[in-house]
């Protein structure tokens, strides 16, 4: 789906593969050519990157950075509610996306506390995590999520504030974060976050003032179907 910047002239285009293989295969055939004849006029491109397994990025790469220089980040870890992950019915985009940054210092102190979210977020959030899970890119650390609802990101938070602490008490730094999501969600976002105790000291994980992006949707679907089992976190962004 392609998202805009709420305020600005920022233009978001997300979109998710079961493997390297799907990917390769619609960026080849559909995006490129779609991201050829608006570069040609009507847009620029600032940045392009591909999140996804090692097996998964060593497929597709090729296929993205023949569109423009990619950023490769390899999946660390994570957890999937998606019983079918795509093939779906085809139904409007209706999911709130939270994608973190973080400057990482120490590896070693990081990924005991990234293997602790997970595993808090596997045990608890069955009902409203769609998926969540971390890449990385040299020292570069993201965290891509998503929830059917703002409430379920507000008891996200609460799930891993200790989590979120952890981390940000010298092993890594937050540099940015993006929500995306419809307009009348980032309204309800919004009123999530005010809640007393959403954040406690782990706010900065999931909004960063001054440095966070909020993006409106502006059109998209998705064909993947969430049900009550778990899969391994492994799709290609």
């Amino acid at each position: 789906g392609g998202f805009r910047e709420a305020v600005g002239d920022k233009l978001f285009l997300r979109q998710a593969y079961p493997d390297g293989m799907a990917a390769t295969s619609h960026i080849t055939s559909h995006l490129a050519p779609c991201v050829e004849a608006l570069l040609s006029g009507p847009l620029s491109l600032d940045s392009l990157e591909v999140h996804g397994s090692a097996d998964s990025l060593a497929t597709c790469s090729a296929a993205v950075e023949d569109m423009g220089p990619a950023s490769v980040f390899e999946t660390l870890c994570g957890v999937s509610f998606l019983e079918k992950p795509s093939g779906g019915v085809p139904l409007a985009m209706s999911l709130t996306a939270v994608h973190s940054r973080f400057t990482v210092a120490d590896w070693a102190l990081v990924s005991p506390i990234l293997d602790d979210a997970v595993e808090r977020t596997r045990a608890n959030e069955r009902n409203g995590c769609i998926y969540s899970g971390f890449s990385r890119s040299g020292n570069e650390l993201c965290c891509t999520e998503a929830f059917g609802s703002p409430a379920a990101v507000a008891r996200h938070v609460e799930n891993v504030a200790t989590c979120a602490e952890a981390l940000l008490a010298g092993p890594a730094v937050l540099t940015r974060t993006a929500v995306h999501s419809s307009e009348l969600n980032l309204r309800d976002y919004k009123e999530q976050m005010r809640r007393p105790g959403v954040y406690g000291d782990a706010q900065p994980l999931y909004f960063c003032k001054g440095s966070s992006s909020e993006c409106g949707e502006d059109g998209g679907f998705s064909r993947f179907e969430v049900q009550q089992s778990l899969n391994i976190f492994g799709f290609t962004f």
